[in-house]
């Protein structure tokens, strides 16, 4: 179980004409001038959101230039006024995730009450950032289709990046569930050298550079793939994702959402030549924004809900009543020798006797032996193993998934020189893992919280404070069907094996080609053995061999 309360940030940024702003923010700045093109000093310059209504004030400097750092992206509309000049006017400039927009204004001389509409087109070059990326918008994420519902699934729209790999690192092994299959690999990078922002604050799981909280699609806004090149604001990795959540406005809108497969509309799993396994799938949520004091507070509330129940095919061999009775007469399987009977013919040659009719007796049979034969199914197809068909056993692993997080946000104007918003994240998962046997399964279960707020406070114009601060609790696990619960190993009594503790119990993974411990966590046991170990691990008393315990030729080795 891996528990982490972290991030607790603050970012204080002196403006004083060179762009500064946090990740999930835009920035709109420009140069006020005359038609003859001199520099204005004192100018008032207004930046709207045109779907909230909030305002922005600030003032041109003695050069006339000026700069609004710390904007939601969003649409916003900019006028400028001073007077004996007419309002220059300048509508719908989109601002995106570390955009830094210049918006360069003309005034004309005139009375103030005029005012001058300014078609100004968005910049087909970015002069003001070195920064490399791909903004992702939010009628991307909302309208292709996605498998799954994983915005994470759109990175692959941004150039630089590989998406066709298998997941890498021990992300798989030692932490489970979606979090660890996301094989992306940006600008050449490793897969776990990427890095998380949600709303500017760290979403990124320290450990394994997996995410923390992937909110719902309908709650997001849009997100930056950063490639590098960027300032210092965003911190520790070459490759970043930046995502910033959906604010709401000044009109209600709502939304409900259902995804349904079932086995019903499925074709059959190519190796299944019986029933179809189930499959039901229910993908589930719904989305309100709006105001709650128009122009002035706004609020965003979304929940999504995953009900899986999905099936696998699994075959494989196991022992037969035949074999748990000591007889491998079946001329399908390995000739068994006796290890007593185990002599030195020369130099670094050896030879035994092979068991009579290739059966060993059942009083030469162990207790470890007949426990574990606990852990091991009996076929369910019928017939004799045979070199053509080995396999006598099958099974529809069972892979369920539930899945509840809930994202919720609010937005306030306290004036037009200070600005909040805060957001809490909540999530719950549940990942089972069905394995070939039984005994062989697991299970993550997750649990986040996130919560953040962030207040930008305009002190003059040209000195301008943003604050935020953020917190994350990841709680992880991942499980075998025992862990916690039977101590399988200390029941065993295999000699030479030392006592496990009880974080570490766990079910043995049991197969014709060997046995292995998988408890949870972090603390992970795992006892290896060759075939014959598997099938004979109690044929004679083991020999102390270093670190491993051997049962003559095969070893049966014990790490941590």
């Amino acid at each position: 179980m891996m528990f982490r309360l972290f991030q607790a940030g603050l970012l204080a940024a002196m403006l004083a004409g060179a762009p500064l702003f946090a990740q999930t923010f835009g920035q709109i700045e420009g140069s006020v001038t005359d038609s003859s093109g001199a520099t204005i000093a004192g100018a008032k310059v207004t930046i709207t959101n045109a779907a909230t209504g909030v305002p922005r004030e600030v003032e041109s400097n003695e050069a006339g230039n000026y700069s609004v750092p710390f904007l939601n992206p969003g649409i916003y509309n900019i006028t400028a006024e001073l007077e004996g000049f007419k309002t220059a006017r300048v509508d719908g400039r989109q601002v995106q995730v570390g955009d830094v927009q210049r918006v360069n204004i003309v005034l004309e001389v005139g009375a103030v009450t005029e005012v001058i509409e300014v078609q100004a087109g968005a910049e087909m070059l970015d002069t003001s950032s070195t920064a490399l990326g791909t903004v992702i918008d939010q009628q991307r994420i909302v309208e292709l289709p996605i498998n799954g519902r994983n915005y994470l699934s759109l990175v692959k729209l941004s150039p630089n990046v590989s998406a066709e790999m298998g997941a890498g690192g021990q992300a798989d092994g030692r932490q489970g569930g979606e979090r660890a299959n996301q094989p992306l690999s940006i600008s050449g990078q490793r897969q776990q050298f990427n890095r998380f922002t949600l709303d500017g604050i760290d979403n990124t799981d320290s450990d394994f550079n997996t995410f923390v909280v992937r909110p719902s699609v309908e709650a997001l806004q849009e997100f930056k793939v950063q490639t590098g090149v960027y300032s210092a604001e965003y911190g520790r990795a070459t490759s970043q994702i930046n995502v910033t959540t959906r604010a709401g406005s000044n009109e209600f809108h709502g939304s409900l959402f259902e995804f349904l497969r079932n086995d019903k509309i499925q074709a059959r799993p190519w190796r299944n030549a019986g029933d179809k396994a189930p499959f039901r799938r229910n993908q589930f949520g719904g989305t309100v924004t709006g105001p709650v004091v128009r122009n002035k507070f706004f609020f965003m509330g979304n929940y999504e809900g995953l009900r899986e129940r999905v099936y696998g095919f699994n075959q494989t061999t196991t022992a037969d009543q035949a074999m748990r009775d000591g007889d491998f007469s079946n001329p399908a399987l390995l000739t068994i020798y006796d290890p007593d009977t185990i002599r030195q013919t020369g130099n670094n040659v050896y030879t035994a006797d092979p068991f009579p009719n290739q059966k060993i007796p059942q009083a030469r049979f162990k207790q470890p032996f007949i426990k574990l034969l606990e852990f091991l199914p009996l076929p369910n197809i019928p017939g004799a193993v045979t070199g053509k068909d080995p396999n006598n056993f099958t099974r529809n692993t069972p892979r369920p998934v539930d899945w509840d997080q809930l994202t919720t946000r609010f937005d306030f104007s306290e004036n037009a020189n200070s600005q909040w918003f805060g957001r809490y994240s909540w999530g719950r998962e549940f990942v089972g893992l069905g394995a070939t046997f039984p005994i062989q399964d697991r299970n993550v279960s997750t649990r986040v919280d996130q919560i953040m707020l962030s207040n930008t406070r305009t002190f003059s114009p040209t000195m301008v404070n943003e604050l935020r601060l953020g917190a994350n609790i990841f709680d992880n696990d991942l499980k075998t069907l025992n862990n916690g619960v039977r101590d399988v190993s200390g029941e065993l009594g295999i000699p030479g094996m030392p006592p496990v503790a009880e974080a570490a119990w766990g079910s043995p993974q049991i197969g014709m080609s060997g046995v292995a411990w998988s408890p949870a966590g972090a603390n992970r046991r795992k006892v290896r053995s060759s075939t014959a170990a598997a099938l004979l691990p109690a044929l004679r008393q083991p020999e102390h061999r270093g670190n491993h315990v051997q049962f003559g030729e095969s070893a049966t080795d014990a790490t941590t």
